[in-house]
C-alpha cells in the first residue's frame, strides 16, 4: 500500500520550492524542509525538538506570535495569515549576493484532530520578484499616467465605438467627461465634432485599422472645437490590446496654427508665383552650382526655354549672352555673385540668343539670395527686353546727331545755294545771248547740269536740317512706289514683286520727298543684287497701339522694302542711318540719313532688319490722312511772257540782286534793290505816295543783323494788303517757303532759281493779282533806298 503521507512529506521537504515548517501544540519544531535548511542555514537536525521562538525569534520581536496563539487557542477561525516584509533570519556568515533579503509570503495554518490542534503548519513563499515587478508595473503605470495626463496633446482610446480612455487634453478639445459611464456619450460627442466631410473616411480608416488593413498612420482632418472654433487635428493611431480586446490607440495634436502657416506660405508662394509670372521682367534663379531651379513666364518668351525644359540645366545653356560688338562669350553672372557676394549688373550692349536664335538687347542684374544666417545659396537674376528702348534711344540720338548737323547743314546751304543762284542766273543769262548750235551754248547747258545736281545736293543738305520741312498734300503712295521701283530697275536684271492693298490710306506727305525715300531704298536694294534678284514690295493699312513703335496709336501706312542682297553685318546696322556713313566707295552717306529725316519729318518711322546673305528689310510707317479724297495735281504753269512795272528786290547778296536784276529787266521788268526789311518798306511807302507802286517784290527770307522778309512783309502789307510780295530763300526746304501764304506772301521762288522759274511766278502771280501788265507802270521811277 502507497503511503501517501511520507510521499508528499519527502517532497515538501527535498523538492518544494518555498519554506515549510511544522510545529506542536508548544509550538516546537517538528518539520523543517530543505528550503528552510538552505534560506536560513539551519539544518533540520538542529532545529528539530526546539522552540520555535529561539530559532525565529524575529517571529516574537516583530509581533507575530499572536498568530500562533490565535491557531492554537482554536479561537481564530482564520485558516491562514499572509505577512508581506517578513525577513527569515540569515546565517551571520551567509554571502549576501547568495541570500538576499526577501519579501515573503507566509500562510498559518492549524491542523485539526477531532476539534482540537495538533500541530501549526507553516508556509513561506519568497515573493521578492513577484513584488519587484509588481512595484516595477506601478511605477510604470504611474509614468504613464503622469505622461498621458499632462500630455499637452490629446491622448484617447476608442474601443466598439466608445472611448475606453481619454487624458485631460483630449477632453478639453472634444467636450469629453471623462466619466467611465459615459464612454458611449464620449463617443458621440466626439465623433459630433468631426467635419461631417470626413466623418465617412474616418470610419473607414478605423474599421480597415481594427481588422489589421494597411492604413497610412497620419493623417489631418478638421473638427469643431469646445470653444466653438474649426481647428485641424493631425492623428496616428495604432492598433493595441486594451483589457483583453483590440484598441485603438489615437495620439491627436492641434496643428491648426500650422495649417493657417501652410495656407499663408501657400498663398505666399502663389502671390509670388502669380507676380514672377505676370511681371515683364524676366526671372532666372539658380542654385550655387548655377543650374536653373525657377524661371518666370517673361524668362520662358526671352529665352524659348521653358520651365520643364530649363530646370536644372545650366545657366549659359538656357541664358547664353554675348558682347553686341565683339560677338564673344560674356562673363557668367552667377559665378560673379557668387565670388563677390555682391549685386552685379550686365555690360552694355549684352545680347541674349534665344533658343531659336533670335537675339534680344538685355539688361539686367544679378543678386545673392542668403538665408537668415546670410549663407548665399542661390542666385537670382532679373533682366529686361530693352531692344527697342536701345533703338529708340539710338534713334533719338541720331535726331539730335541730325538736328546738330541740320544747323550747320543750312547754313551751308543757305549760302551755297545762294552761290548757285548767281551762277544759274547768269549762266541762263549768258545762254539767252548764245545760238543752240555754238559751243558756248554746249558749256552753258552742261554748266547749269551742274549746278543743278549741286542744287539737288544742297536740297538734300536741307532735308534734315532746319529748314526741312515737308510741303504735304494728300495722295495715294501706289502710283508713287510703282513708279519709282520700276525707274530704278529700268535695264537691270531685277524684278519688281507688288503687294499693295487696293484700298491703301492716303496720306499726307511732300510726294517729291517720299519719292526721294523710295529711290533711295530702291537704289540701295539694287546695289545689294548685283547679280540680279527681287525686290518685294508690300503696302498695307495697319493700326498701331503704341506698344511696339516709337509712334502715337492710329492709323498708319506700312511699306516695306526687301531685297535678296548681300545683307548689312550687324556691326553697321546700328549706324545705318547716320549722316555721312557709307560702305560704298562712291557714296555720300546722305542717302538713308535723308530718308530718315523725311520720314521724322512726316510723323513716321523707319527700321531696319538684315543678315548677311540673307537680304535686307527696310520698313516705314506713315500716318494715314483724315481726308477722303487727295489733292488735284496743280495746273501746268503758264509759258513766262514779258512784264511791265517794277519790281523790288529786297536781298543782302549783292551778287543776288545784279543777278536778279539783270534776269527782270531781261523779262522786261524795272528794278529797284533794297538790303534789308526795314529800307524796303520805306521804298514800297514812298513809292504809293508818289502814285507808282511796285507791281512786285521778292524778299530774302534772312537778313543777317536787319529784317527779314517774315517780319517785313507783314508791315508791308499794313501799308498795301493787295501787294504781291514773293519770298526767296536759300533754305528752300524752310517752313515759310513750305507755307508761304500763311505768312502773308503770294509765292515763293527759292533759290537758286532759273529765269524761266522766276518769270513764271511773277506772270501767275501778277495776273492773278489782276495787276497784269499795267500794274506800276504809271511813271518811271527813280529808286532811292
Amino acid at each position: 500500500m502507497i503511503d501517501w503521507n511520507n510521499i508528499a512529506t519527502e517532497w515538501l521537504s527535498d523538492y518544494a520550492a518555498m519554506g515549510v515548517f511544522v510545529v506542536d501544540k508548544g509550538l516546537k519544531i517538528r518539520f523543517w524542509n530543505r528550503w528552510m535548511a538552505h534560506h536560513t542555514g539551519k539544518s533540520a537536525r538542529s532545529v528539530m525538538g526546539k522552540a520555535l521562538f529561539t530559532i525565529c525569534p524575529e517571529i516574537e520581536t516583530r509581533g507575530n506570535a499572536r498568530y500562533y496563539e490565535e491557531a492554537l487557542s482554536g479561537k481564530s477561525s482564520i485558516l491562514s495569515q499572509r505577512f508581506h516584509g517578513y525577513l527569515i533570519p540569515m546565517p551571520a556568515d551567509c554571502d549576501q549576493s547568495v541570500f538576499p533579503c526577501m519579501q515573503q509570503t507566509t500562510q498559518i495554518a492549524p491542523l485539526n484532530m477531532g476539534g482540537d490542534v495538533l500541530s501549526i503548519v507553516t508556509i513561506i513563499e519568497d515573493v521578492t520578484e513577484r513584488m519587484e515587478r509588481e512595484q516595477d508595473l506601478t511605477v510604470s503605470e504611474r509614468r504613464y499616467r503622469t505622461l498621458v495626463e499632462n500630455a499637452r496633446d490629446p491622448i484617447f482610446v476608442i474601443q466598439d465605438e466608445r472611448l475606453a480612455e481619454s487624458n485631460p487634453a483630449a477632453r478639453d478639445l472634444f467636450g469629453l467627461s471623462g466619466d467611465p459611464g459615459e464612454k458611449e456619450m464620449d463617443f458621440q460627442r466626439f465623433m459630433a465634432s468631426i467635419d461631417p466631410l470626413f466623418v465617412p473616411r474616418l470610419r473607414q480608416r478605423y474599421e480597415d485599422r481594427m481588422v489589421g488593413k494597411p492604413v497610412l498612420n497620419l493623417f489631418i482632418y478638421p473638427i469643431k472645437g469646445q470653444d466653438g472654433m474649426r481647428r485641424w487635428i493631425e492623428c496616428n493611431s495604432v492598433l493595441i490590446d486594451w483589457e483583453g480586446l483590440p484598441a485603438l490607440l489615437v495620439m491627436a495634436r492641434d496643428v491648426t496654427r500650422r495649417k493657417k502657416a501652410e495656407k499663408a506660405l501657400f498663398e505666399e508662394r502663389n502671390r509670388l508665383a502669380v507676380t514672377l509670372r505676370s511681371i515683364g521682367d524676366g526671372v532666372i534663379a539658380t542654385d550655387t552650382e548655377g543650374n536653373v531651379v525657377l524661371i518666370n513666364r517673361a524668362a520662358e518668351e526671352m529665352t524659348g526655354w521653358s520651365f520643364e525644359e530649363a530646370l536644372n540645366k545650366p545657366l549659359l545653356q538656357v541664358f547664353p549672352i554675348i558682347n553686341q560688338k565683339t560677338r564673344k562669350p560674356c562673363e557668367n553672372p552667377v559665378e560673379k555673385v557668387l565670388e563677390t557676394g555682391l549685386v552685379v549688373g550686365l555690360a552694355n550692349h549684352t545680347v541674349l540668343v534665344a533658343k531659336d536664335g533670335r537675339e534680344r538687347i538685355i539688361a539686367d542684374s544679378g543678386s545673392p539670395i542668403k538665408d537668415r544666417e546670410g549663407n548665399i545659396y542661390g542666385v537670382v537674376l532679373v533682366f529686361q527686353d530693352i531692344t527697342e528702348r536701345y533703338r529708340m534711344e539710338a534713334d533719338l540720338a541720331r535726331t539730335r546727331n541730325l538736328e546738330s548737323l541740320g544747323l550747320l547743314a543750312g547754313g551751308i546751304a543757305h549760302d551755297f545755294n545762294n552761290i548757285l543762284a548767281v551762277i544759274l542766273g547768269n549762266l541762263d543769262l549768258v545762254k539767252m545771248d548764245l545760238t543752240p548750235a555754238s559751243e558756248g551754248h554746249e558749256c552753258t547747258e552742261e554748266a547749269g547740269q551742274a549746278v543743278q545736281q549741286a542744287k539737288a545736293l544742297a536740297r538734300q543738305l536741307l532735308t534734315f536740317a532746319r529748314g526741312g520741312t515737308p510741303v504735304k498734300k494728300t495722295a495715294v503712295l501706289s502710283d508713287a512706289i510703282r513708279e519709282s521701283c520700276a525707274f530704278v530697275v529700268r535695264g537691270s536684271n531685277i524684278k519688281c514683286e507688288y503687294a499693295i492693298n487696293e484700298d491703301l490710306w492716303p496720306v499726307d506727305a511732300d510726294i517729291e520727298q517720299i519719292g526721294q525715300v523710295l529711290n533711295n531704298l530702291f537704289i540701295n536694294a539694287r546695289q545689294a543684287m548685283p547679280e540680279g534678284g527681287c525686290i518685294q514690295v508690300v503696302a498695307q493699312n495697319d493700326i498701331l497701339d503704341g506698344s511696339s513703335l516709337p509712334l502715337k496709336p492710329g492709323r498708319f501706312v506700312c511699306v516695306v522694302i526687301k531685297d535678296e542682297g548681300v545683307g548689312i553685318p550687324e556691326s553697321h546696322l546700328a549706324r545705318i542711318f547716320d549722316p555721312y556713313f557709307t560702305t560704298k566707295q562712291t557714296g555720300s552717306g546722305l542717302g538713308l540719313a535723308t530718308t530718315h529725316s523725311i520720314i521724322s519729318k512726316h510723323g513716321g518711322h523707319i527700321s531696319v532688319v538684315s543678315q548677311p546673305g540673307r537680304g535686307t528689310v527696310f520698313t516705314f510707317y506713315l500716318p494715314a490722312s483724315d481726308k477722303s479724297s487727295v489733292d488735284k495735281a496743280a495746273s501746268p504753269k503758264t509759258t513766262p511772257s514779258k512784264g511791265t512795272g517794277t519790281v523790288l528786290v529786297m536781298d543782302d547778296d549783292a551778287g543776288i540782286c545784279k543777278m536778279a536784276t539783270r534776269q527782270l529787266e531781261k523779262l522786261g521788268y524795272q528794278v529797284c534793290v533794297a538790303e534789308d526789311g526795314k529800307a524796303a518798306i520805306a521804298m514800297y511807302q514812298r513809292a504809293m505816295e508818289e502814285g507808282s507802286p511796285f507791281a512786285a517784290v521778292i524778299m530774302d527770307l534772312t537778313i543777317p543783323g536787319g529784317m527779314g522778309g517774315k517780319e517785313a512783309v507783314g508791315q508791308l502789307l499794313k501799308l498795301d494788303p493787295k501787294a504781291v510780295v514773293l519770298v526767296s530763300s536759300g533754305y528752300a526746304n524752310d517752313p515759310v517757303i513750305a507755307n508761304c501764304t500763311a505768312y502773308g506772301f503770294k509765292g515763293a521762288v527759292p533759290k537758286p532759281f532759273t529765269l524761266k522759274e522766276l518769270g513764271e511766278a511773277l506772270d501767275v502771280l501778277l495776273h492773278l493779282a489782276g495787276g497784269g501788265a499795267g500794274r506800276g507802270t504809271e511813271k518811271v521811277r527813280v529808286c532811292r533806298s
